[in-house]
């Protein structure tokens, strides 16, 4: 399983620590390493795996069998096992266990022990979803459904954004989060401020070259790009602005085929995947893909249905595209679109459970391989609770909903077991809340020897 994904013998070794949870310091103490180079490592960990997570990763771990249940090896097996120094660590505990060198062979225990663990609490999280299921799969959300546990606050608040505003592009890198551009009570911006995830602080970045919204952001390699916008005087733009936030400047790259807003954008397999959006004059149904390497964009199908406003995320290889509106017309669509099946000329699209509701200006976001969609807004313009699809059941949940109703355009960023959903704009007013959803939790499993 190894060679597909090329991972070297040190990064199987890092990987089945982040598994168990440890931190890049707790990591580079165990291997005897500098934690710049786990680091380093991670970084090429995600680009081979296509992941953005730890979260992820470890969904990959398990998948390849790096990690492995002890509940499928006797003794004599487990002491056989490659060795490494694993443990476990808990996010809700306030202390953790003080890492000592031990014998192999203990280490080789704690860390299937630890790799059962992992398993455990994902059996856990997923279990806890089922339970409150229908038998049958249904796109209706039944009212009683509203909680996955009702002891658990799954919801804090964290610091505002300096400027509340809507229909940003947003994008993380490392371990910080990029709002840019968007809509304030000041008109069109563009500000780039920059969340440190650590230190719940934000801090400034370089402008954007122009005053855009209705935009969206993806991260390929090192860079986020940011194609097209609206301006304020409600002219599209056709530009592609590029940001370097290790250097914090943009630069411009090819732009569009025409100038496009409100489109819906994702990364996959290292290409841009621009669908639909407001063109000036009419919603869109055109598929546009950009290639890096080639610095070029072109036509790559169509969608079913013109429309804008929507949001796409990645799961299981295949593109979700959620809802979206057109000129006439709210939907509540769930599109999946297969770029590899366009490449061999067949239909790249087929069609999933449909969200519970109507919806527009929402966005999503994924962890564990589950979408959760937040924000947007019904025909009647009223606010929608945060959702969830569980992709191995074509089925839509409601789940734990935030302190403050989200809105219209908000930024929504997954990030390791957590959902970060930042200001939009509801009843009429510019939002700067911070909320955060506990989505995955993890668990401490005592070890008896």
């Amino acid at each position: 399983m190894t060679t597909d994904y090329e991972l070297s013998e040190r990064e199987i070794e890092i990987i089945r620590l982040v598994a168990t949870g440890a931190s890049n310091k707790e990591i580079a103490q165990v291997l005897v390493i500098s934690p710049n180079t786990v680091k380093v490592h991670l970084r090429n960990i995600f680009t081979k795996l296509e992941v953005a997570s730890r979260t992820e990763a470890t969904m990959v771990a398990i998948r390849e069998g790096w990690v492995s249940s002890p509940g499928n090896q006797n003794e004599s097996n487990i002491d056989e096992q490659p060795g490494d120094n694993g443990y476990t660590s808990s996010e809700e505990s306030e202390t953790k266990p003080e890492l000592v060198q031990k014998p192999i062979i203990s280490r080789k225990r704690l860390l299937i022990l630890a790799g059962f663990a992992v398993i455990v609490v994902v059996a856990i999280y997923l279990l806890s979803i089922l339970r409150n299921q229908n038998p049958s799969v249904s796109t209706e959300v039944p009212p009683e459904q509203t909680n996955l546990s009702e002891s658990i606050n799954r919801w804090d608040s964290l610091s505002s954004i300096p400027q509340p505003l809507m229909g940003m592009a947003f994008s993380r890198y490392e371990q910080s989060f990029y709002l840019m551009g968007g809509k304030t009570s000041d008109g069109v911006s563009k500000q780039v401020w920059i969340y440190k995830i650590e230190s719940d602080q934000w801090i400034e970045g370089q402008k954007l070259p122009d005053a855009v919204w209705n935009i969206k952001a993806a991260v390929l390699g090192e860079k986020i790009y940011v194609p097209g916008g609206m301006t304020e005087s409600q002219t599209n733009m056709q530009k592609l602005s590029v940001y370097d936030p290790r250097e914090n400047q943009w630069e411009q790259r090819a732009d569009l085929p025409y100038p496009i807003s409100d489109y819906c954008l994702t990364a996959f397999e290292g290409k841009l995947y621009l669908f639909g959006g407001w063109n000036g004059a009419e919603y869109s149904n055109q598929v546009l893909l950009y290639t890096p390497e080639d610095d070029e964009w072109t036509s790559f199908g169509e969608m079913p249905k013109a429309k804008g406003a929507c949001s796409a995320s990645v799961v299981g290889g295949k593109i979700h595209v959620f809802g979206g509106k057109n000129e006439t017309e709210i939907f509540n669509d769930h599109d999946l679109f297969v770029p590899q099946r366009y490449l061999q000329n067949e239909d790249p699209w087929e069609t999933a459970a449909e969200m519970p509701e109507v919806r527009f200006g929402m966005e999503s976001g994924v962890l564990a391989d589950m979408i959760y969609v937040a924000g947007g807004l019904d025909g009647e313009g009223n606010s929608l609770n945060l959702i969830q699809y569980f992709p191995p059941k074509d089925l839509w949940v409601s789940i734990d909903q935030p302190k403050a109703a989200v809105g219209e355009s908000p930024a929504v960023i997954p990030y390791e077991t957590r959902l970060y959903i930042i200001g939009g704009l509801l009843d009429g007013s510019f939002s700067d809340s911070h909320q955060v959803y506990q989505a995955v939790y993890t668990i401490l499993v005592p070890i008896v020897r």
